[in-house]
């Protein structure tokens, strides 16, 4: 079921190609009857019925030519319909019904005070029933307009509600997350749900055991009735969810936002399969096909699309949620961690100064570069390390040193042979190494300046500066166009490496951001801040496509898995946590640190995960994957 508010113009057909949209086929202009508050396919799929103002309009598909149209005295609000008979809801408390066979009105039903908000028929086609803002559902016989049957005392509006396919189940919803289920033929409710959340819209798959929630908080929750318990969060809208549909068939869930996207998620999985974007204004209809074929968007700049959809994918993960490994050593946090490009050695720092290097298979302690070249007194808060991409090279950086009255360094090192190339007196909070392994790229100092120097001779070629407060992370695409950086001025900013150009600055971080990863194709950064939330952004455009409220504390550590379909994270509350880049879903959790973990790496061979922590200790996790053939590529949709 859905909740809708707008207008349609024009109606396109297009293609999901998970996000890949076809070139227009047809354009179609509506009258100009109004506003759009509703719209639904006929379940033989032979009509578009829209509602318009007072108005009914029923499309032909698939030549979209005009059938007929429905008058009305009143704004109508919801619509139902069947192979037989439109029913329409208005915001005068009246329902309006016609025969759509015979184009003629069956005539008005009355006994609602307030605004009807939702409409559904059981499969008899002999009665309609409505939910209303006059806290009652009503039961109406079509052939004669009676009220057979009223529920009253309910206290409160009803927001939506739906009906399953073999007409025994009602699902009534009301604002505040309340949820009754009704036994139709008892006629009353025999269960109550209280989500405890602001709730928009639902929709009750087809079997009647599964409802899908669309919430104002952007999340799409999938409940199992039977057990009263959440099955599966959908989290990449960026704003209010307004309408929610699972497909007949039960293979997919459709999801309108503010955000002005609609999404298609795999019903089973909660993958999330593609990304409609809805022009540059609000999308207010999302319903699809009863065959599971089309979608059908409205939005408010007037636009109506018609979409197909294609095959889905589906990926499985097996992962090790026992570290493999722990390796004991350093003697205070570990800040940073990599694994080496041939996925054989492990590189970790700490704020004591040790850099240490790891056998990644055996776990054994190999050599510590901080032993040949500084005193064992030392104590470096070190912010980044980096290692080229053939393994040549490694880099340092660090922000002070209490026993050199506050110096800090930036170190370049022959990784094989151990040999210190060139090193920096300075702030340096943040560094990486180009993966054509000509620079090196760190934050310096406080001052929020990024400088660029040449990897092998530390020639300094350029000085970048934007950001107000300390480059915490930096990182460079895989293509070496671009490095985007993170700040705790909240900012993150994209930059051109050949130039140093700025070329867009993402706000909507409300603290520090910690870390930011950019995906192997090069279309999309994730950012985790102290604001304990990750965020989505598409690095052409610089928009916001989905957050997420992982409850974990401060996302102190994000990076991508090599192929692109997983995201790992480490947090404040001691967990390395596994993410589906397609649906935003938790993978695994990894549990095994006792303190915050403040770095993590995925080796180039996605096999392990390395972590390292505020408890002094690197874990070493093992990953087993399996990925369908249907799983060619990235599901999150390019946004242009």
């Amino acid at each position: 079921m859905k909740y809708f508010v707008s207008v349609i113009l024009i109606i396109l057909i297009g293609v999901i190609v998970y996000g890949d949209l076809s070139e227009v086929d047809k354009l179609i202009y509506s009258t100009n009857e109004g506003v759009v508050k509703d719209a639904q396919f006929t379940p033989n799929d032979e009509y578009i019925v829209a509602a318009l103002n007072g108005s009914i309009f029923v499309y032909e598909y698939p030549s979209l030519r005009v059938y007929t149209i429905f008058r009305s005295d009143s704004l109508l609000i919801s619509i139902c319909a069947n192979d037989n008979f439109v029913v329409a809801g208005s915001s005068d408390g009246k329902i309006y019904a016609w025969n759509l066979l015979t184009k003629e009105q069956l005539g008005t039903l009355t006994g609602h005070t307030k605004q009807i908000n939702a409409l559904v028929m059981p499969p008899d086609s002999k009665h309609v029933i409505s939910g209303s803002s006059d806290k009652t559902v009503k039961i109406f016989e079509l052939a004669t307009g009676k009220c057979l049957e009223t529920f009253d005392g309910l206290e409160k509006e009803v927001i939506d509600m739906d009906i399953s396919s073999d007409g025994s189940t009602l699902v009534t919803a009301f604002r505040d997350g309340e949820i009754s289920i009704w036994d139709l033929t008892k006629k009353e409710i025999i269960k109550s749900i209280e989500t405890q959340e602001a709730l928009n819209c639902i929709s009750l798959s087809s079997d009647g055991k599964y409802l899908a929630v669309g919430l104002e908080n952007s999340s799409i929750k999938l409940w199992d009735l039977d057990k009263e318990s959440i099955v599966r969060n959908m989290e990449w809208h960026s704003d209010s969810v307004i309408s929610i549909e699972i497909t007949p068939d039960n293979k997919y869930i459709l999801s309108g936002s503010k955000d002005r996207t609609a999404k298609l998620w795999d019903f089973e999985t909660g993958m999330l399969l593609s990304t409609l974007k809805i022009q540059e204004s609000g999308l207010t209809v999302a319903t699809s096909s009863h065959d599971s074929k089309k979608i059908f968007t409205a939005s408010e700049d007037m636009v109506i699309a018609l979409w197909k959809i294609e095959d889905n994918m589906i990926a499985s993960m097996d992962i090790n949620k026992k570290p493999l490994k722990s390796l004991v050593g350093h003697l205070n946090r570990v800040s940073s961690v990599k694994i080496t490009p041939d996925s054989k050695k492990i590189l970790s720092v700490s704020a004591e100064g040790s850099i240490k290097v790891w056998d990644l298979e055996s776990a054994k302690y190999i050599k510590n570069f901080n032993g040949e070249l500084w005193p064992s007194n030392s104590l470096w808060t070190y912010y980044s390390l980096a290692i080229s991409s053939d393994g040549t090279y490694s880099a340092f950086g660090n922000f002070y040193n209490y026993y050199s009255e506050g110096k800090g360094s930036l170190r370049i090192w022959d990784f094989r042979t151990s040999k210190l190339l060139w090193s920096l007196s300075g702030y340096f909070t943040s560094v990486a190494i180009s993966p054509d392994n000509n620079y090196c790229i760190s934050g310096f100092s406080s001052d929020g300046k990024i400088k660029i120097f040449e990897l092998k001779t530390g020639k300094l070629t350029m000085t970048l500066e934007g950001h107000r407060g300390i480059v915490s992370t930096i990182v460079v695409s895989n293509d070496n166009r671009h490095v985007v950086s993170g700040s705790n001025d909240n900012t993150i900013k994209i930059w051109e490496l050949k130039s140093g150009k700025l070329l867009n600055t993402l706000q909507g971080h409300s603290g520090d951001v910690n870390s930011v990863a950019i995906s192997p194709d090069g279309k999309y950064i994730l950012s985790g801040s102290r604001d304990s939330t990750i965020k989505l952004w598409n690095i052409s455009s610089g928009e916001l496509l989905g957050t997420i409220f992982p409850e974990a504390g401060t996302i102190y550590s994000i990076v991508f898995s090599n192929d692109g379909k997983y995201f790992v994270t480490g947090t404040g509350d001691g967990k390395v946590r596994i993410w589906n880049f397609y649906s935003g879903q938790i993978m695994n959790t990894l549990e095994g640190h006792t303190g915050a973990v403040y770095c993590v790496a995925v080796s180039l061979d996605d096999k392990y995960i390395v972590s390292g922590s505020s408890d002094n200790s690197v874990k070493i996790w093992g990953i087993s994957e399996e990925i369908s053939d249907k799983d060619t590529s990235p599901a999150i949709p390019e946004v242009n």
